[in-house]
């Protein structure tokens, strides 16, 4: 869970949108989306399974319309594993 915390496909994925490149777009969310399902994180697993799809059917418009959501998925994730770290550390 904690090497999550070091992965760097949501950023990939933010630079490659920026970039209009949909190809590694979908490569990048497609890494998240793996991730969530092996570590069980639901909703990310959920927003990025969707966005995935969007990518894999070329409907940018739409894929690009689920980053907020996965965004706000992301980090409730980052936040929680940041948490728990530092009540573990106590």
């Amino acid at each position: 869970m904690f090497k999550f915390l070091k992965d760097k496909s949501f950023n990939f994925l933010k630079i490659s949108i920026q970039n209009e490149n949909y190809k590694d777009a979908h490569r990048y969310v497609h890494t998240i989306k793996g991730i969530c399902q092996n570590l069980s994180f639901s909703k990310l697993y959920e927003s990025s399974y969707q966005m995935t799809n969007e990518f894999k059917n070329n409907n940018y418009k739409k894929a690009l319309d689920l980053m907020p959501q996965l965004s706000k998925d992301y980090y409730q994730i980052i936040d929680a594993i940041n948490e728990y770290q530092m009540f573990k550390e106590k």
